[in-house]
């Protein structure tokens, strides 16, 4: 085991409480896989927190990539607190990295069937075709998980190193249903010089840019995404993303470049890009 690389969890079945609770010699052992360059736990079925326990008493170096998924994350007070400290610990471990700096972030909402969030970092500033296409280069660490849980998603963005990003790719395909707080997640990034905002269109009320006057100070590139929805709501209701997304390109003047990108099979067309001209035209090509 001392000599393990790679391990990775599907589906373990002991629960939470039988695994914290128990006085059976060895489960409360730590386990020292010194070489460990990645640690993945996707956890679809049963208990989505069942890993959790195992991978409290899991010792491995800074350096191991972290990917964890659950299918949906719904649990008691206790064990919410359990799971924040847990991943506070992983985190904190990257302040010995040689340099424990991340340039690169990605942040996805889908709600379909249910919500579901993944949060993505990478140590190395990737562009905005890598970031696009980022199943094909692994983040360093990454969570995935099922939750309509504003505080939880909330709670987590504020514990990870985000200060250092230079490249940051945003996607909200639950617009109607405000998942995450927007306004405080662009707060946190505030080293970002490109960013991608992917949105849905599903409201035909009017948009206001909402002030981003202090959000993002080194924004250089904005890249924006506009989904439209076949069918249109009058109901007025919509993502604070693009209350803000609009406030970036109001805020931006001559000091920002703003381009439009069509939407495409996976997200964004290659090469689809040119720039933007104000408002309210948006969502249009120039």
């Amino acid at each position: 085991m001392e000599r393990l690389e790679e391990l990775v969890l599907f589906d373990t079945t002991s629960s939470w409480r039988q695994i914290h609770e128990t006085d059976s010699p060895g489960l409360h052992d730590t386990v020292i896989l010194s070489r460990l360059r990645l640690l993945s736990i996707n956890q679809s079925r049963g208990s989505s927190l069942a890993s959790i326990p195992l991978l409290c008493r899991i010792a491995h170096p800074p350096s191991t990539a972290i990917r964890l998924g659950f299918s949906c994350l719904s649990f008691s007070h206790a064990e919410y607190d359990g799971f924040i400290r847990l991943l506070s610990a992983k985190i904190n471990a990257w302040s010995d990295l040689d340099d424990p700096s991340f340039r690169s972030f990605r942040f996805d909402i889908d709600e379909a069937p249910d919500f579901y969030v993944t949060v993505s970092l990478w140590r190395d500033r990737l562009p905005l075709s890598s970031l696009q296409d980022s199943l094909h280069y692994s983040p360093f660490f990454q969570v995935s998980f099922g939750t309509d849980n504003k505080a939880f998603v909330a709670d987590l963005l504020r514990r990870l190193p985000l200060t250092d990003v230079t490249t940051a790719f945003i996607t909200d395909d639950a617009a109607l249903w405000g998942v995450a707080y927007w306004e405080e997640m662009l707060s946190l990034l505030r080293s970002v010089e490109e960013l991608t905002l992917r949105y849905k269109i599903v409201s035909s009320t009017p948009v206001e840019p909402h002030g981003a006057h202090t959000l993002c100070p080194r924004l250089q590139v904005l890249r924006i995404c506009e989904c439209e929805m076949d069918q249109l709501y009058a109901d007025p209701r919509r993502s604070k993303l693009i209350e803000l997304a609009y406030g970036f390109v109001v805020r931006g003047g001559d000091t920002l470049t703003v381009r439009h990108l069509d939407a495409g099979v996976g997200g964004l067309a290659a090469g689809a890009t040119s720039a933007v001209r104000g408002l309210p035209s948006l969502g249009q090509n120039a």
